[in-house]
């Protein structure tokens, strides 16, 4: 909803009408629903697990199993107030504006100090899978959802994992640093074998948020990343031109999986254009 308010500049989707859950109501009121669905902590908002059996997390962590509250789904919740607030902001609606500008000010100060680890990463979650969270620190950095000392020492935790070669390879990055010595590089509970998927593979997927991150401590090093995530899609093209750009590739154990994965071309751009580090022309 948000992303169609900025292409138009128009908040009559947003106004209109529609039936849902037995009665006619406005769209706004369904994004609203929505945005509290996730079980939460009524205190900070952050987003909660349910049983340790039931996954959950969110669509790129589906194989892993984590309790407690969680890292990523409280970013992206993060992300949403802030998003509505702009909406409703543009619709004339001052007093949700407000209201969702406060949850997601609250979201960023509950992240902080639930998640930062002295070593600069953020856990993944409080219980099971209390481990450094590639993804979801880059992710966090690059969205705004930690701010000061916390996202400086996360930029620089991502570029040390950048520069030891513990989180990226050819400009492809894993969930959990490799040399995470809680489990040995691997999540805690997960259903993916080692090495594997969600579980040691590399995706092209987080490239642009690591990158973004890495670019506000060491911009030289950033390029370079990017250059190697580059080179990597040129490095697989298919006879008719186009890169393979697998969904994740281990080149340890040669296995890799889902060619024309379109996460691994379009999240990296878009993020790195919202970051303000690419242009339309993509130089």
């Amino acid at each position: 909803m948000h992303e169609h308010w900025r292409l138009t500049g128009s908040v009559g989707l947003f106004r209109s009408r529609l039936a849902a859950a037995g009665r006619e109501m406005e769209l706004a009121e369904v994004c609203e629903r929505a945005f509290g669905v996730a079980p939460a902590d009524g205190g900070s908002g952050l987003v909660m697990a349910g049983g340790i059996d039931e996954a959950k997390d969110w669509g790129f962590c589906d194989t892993v199993f984590k309790s407690g509250r969680l890292l990523f789904p409280s970013v992206l919740k993060h992300n949403a107030a802030g998003q509505l607030a702009e909406v409703f902001a543009a619709a004339g609606d001052g007093g949700k504006a407000r209201l969702y500008r406060e949850q997601a000010r609250r979201l960023r100060k509950a992240i902080g100090k639930t998640f930062a680890r002295e070593d600069g990463w953020l856990r993944s979650a409080t219980g099971v899978g209390n481990q450094p969270d590639v993804w979801g620190t880059a992710f966090a950095v690059w969205s705004g959802a930690v701010e000061g000392r916390t996202a400086r020492k996360a930029a620089r935790a991502l570029l040390g994992a950048y520069r030891d070669g513990s989180a990226v390879r050819e400009g492809l990055v894993r969930h959990i640093p490799s040399n995470d010595r809680a489990n040995n590089g691997l999540w805690q509970k997960s259903i993916a074998e080692a090495g594997t998927y969600q579980n040691g593979g590399y995706w092209g997927a987080p490239a642009g948020w690591y990158i973004a991150a890495v670019a506000r401590t060491e911009a030289a090093v950033a390029r370079a990343m990017a250059r190697e995530y580059v080179g990597f899609l040129r490095r697989n093209l298919r006879p008719d031109g186009m890169s393979e750009a697998w969904e994740w590739v281990n080149s340890e154990s040669g296995k890799r999986n889902n060619p024309l994965y379109v996460a691994t071309i379009a999240l990296p751009y878009i993020s790195l254009m919202q970051a303000g580090l690419l242009t339309a022309g993509g130089k």
